[in-house]
């Protein structure tokens, strides 16, 4: 902490105070250029300001869709996929930090339509990379807001997404085969839109995977 320069801090750690608080005082942050401020912290070569840019920043995107979309159309996702790329071999703590504060981004009715091709490839690449379980969690929530809600859109889901739900359906935690089951629900809707392109085969291999598991459940 010595070594962080502490006006720098103390002036993050106010702000992301504040936007815990109500939209009012969320609102005079962002009046008042606290978006620019933030994206500054994420420029930091410090964790520490980085941490408090990116959690001051999900707590805005969590707040409500009109400040969901201000931060997604500003520019947000190109910041944080930056950071997740630098640190997600070194630094967990930050990048947790940074795959909820994707979720909150994805989060809100309606869906929102600022950036939506980047935060599913974003939130995909995670969920397809990772083996942590708090992680998986928030890219797998994240991926269901968005997913449900793209039937409109002419996009391609990533293949290796699919084997990694083969994957997540052998856990132990019944906790990520129950997001797994959900996502393969929400995929299962998704292919029956003919303005979806998806791997079709692979999807129909993975729900007799299911039925196999259920079998053999049974069997037990």
């Amino acid at each position: 902490m010595d070594s962080i320069p502490l006006l720098k801090y103390d002036a993050l750690w106010i702000i992301s105070n504040i936007v815990f608080e109500t939209q009012q005082q969320i609102q005079i942050i962002l009046d008042n250029d606290g978006i620019n401020i933030l994206f500054l912290g994420l420029e930091s070569q410090y964790d520490e300001l980085i941490e408090l840019g990116v959690w001051a920043l999900a707590n805005i995107a969590a707040d409500n869709i009109k400040f969901r979309d201000m931060l997604l159309q500003k520019g947000i996702l190109f910041h944080l996929k930056r950071i997740w790329k630098q640190y997600k071999k070194t630094k967990s703590e930050l990048i947790k930090t940074i795959v909820w504060a994707l979720s909150n981004l994805a989060k809100g009715k309606p869906t929102t339509k600022f950036s939506i091709r980047g935060l599913i490839q974003i939130l995909s690449e995670i969920r397809i990379s990772t083996d942590d379980e708090e992680q998986l969690i928030d890219s797998s929530w994240g991926l269901s807001y968005l997913v449900q809600d793209i039937y409109e859109i002419d996009i391609q889901i990533d293949k290796r997404l699919i084997k990694k739900l083969t994957v997540l359906l052998n856990s132990t935690k019944h906790t990520l085969i129950i997001l797994a089951l959900k996502t393969i629900g929400i995929f299962q809707m998704v292919m029956m839109s003919k303005k979806i392109k998806f791997y079709k085969l692979q999807f129909c291999s993975l729900l007799k995977y299911c039925f196999n598991i259920n079998i053999n459940q049974q069997e037990e």
